[in-house]
């Protein structure tokens, strides 16, 4: 015998699941894309001084 209401609760808990899942997956894509922007400034500035040392 089931309680009222608990087929309902079986039904949302893998769409809950699966949006927890998808929001841990967007934060690590957002982690991902700061380290991204940090090596792309950090790669800028190497290029930047490459470019005062290189003779004209």
């Amino acid at each position: 015998m089931t309680t009222p209401g608990a087929e309902k609760d079986i039904a949302e808990r893998p769409q809950q699941a699966l949006q927890d899942e998808m929001s841990d997956v967007r934060r690590l894509i957002d982690e991902l894309d700061e380290e991204l922007v940090t090596l792309l400034a950090k790669r800028q500035r190497q290029i930047e001084r490459a470019a005062r040392i290189k003779p004209a």
